[in-house]
């Protein structure tokens, strides 16, 4: 794991969100479009056109508001700099039902 996502990963975890893999991921691909932007000169008017949103969308991914954007949409943001997130959701056993006894 590299230091920045090191470093994100405990942001999130110390703030108690169960969340905080998911968030990590998706703040790094932030950093990497704003990165790419900058290498690239490229405008949040320009890079919205490019991927088909309005430049408010997609100011609000780069504001971080991370909770409004699914993986998928990130991957829209990042088609232009040819990067993908692939997302493998975790098969998870569920909990059985507690029983609930009748007193007799």
């Amino acid at each position: 794991m590299n230091k920045t996502r090191r470093y994100l990963f405990n942001m999130f975890s110390q703030m108690g969100l169960e969340d905080s893999p998911e968030l990590t991921v998706k703040a790094e691909a932030v950093m990497f479009i704003r990165a790419q932007m900058d290498k690239k000169k490229l405008t949040q008017k320009v890079l919205a056109e490019q991927i088909g949103w309005t430049p408010s969308r997609l100011s609000d991914l780069l504001r971080g508001k991370l909770d409004l954007f699914s993986y998928d949409k990130i991957n829209e943001a990042l088609a232009p700099f040819s990067y993908v997130i692939h997302a493998y959701p975790k098969l998870e056993r569920s909990k059985p039902a507690k029983a609930t006894r009748e007193a007799a």
